[in-house]
């Protein structure tokens, strides 16, 4: 599973919930479930959380074998 990555600076702030529900999803392994939270990837946030998302959905089925 990918680390999450490092929302800790101020400007991270409004994203944390957002964070924290595609951690929470990761952790219970449900791609799905991450593939319908949407996110607009306009700016460094919403980019590192797609990323997360993305990397997360791809262990998750790479760990089933659907890779």
């Amino acid at each position: 599973m990918p680390p999450p990555p490092d929302f800790s600076a101020p400007t991270h702030a409004r994203f944390r919930a957002k964070l924290a529900a595609l951690v929470e999803l990761a952790g219970k392994a449900d791609a799905p479930g991450l593939r319908a939270i949407p996110i607009n990837p306009v700016s460094s946030s919403p980019k590192a959380l797609a990323r997360y998302r993305d990397l997360a959905v791809l262990a998750i089925e790479a760990r089933e074998g659907r890779a």
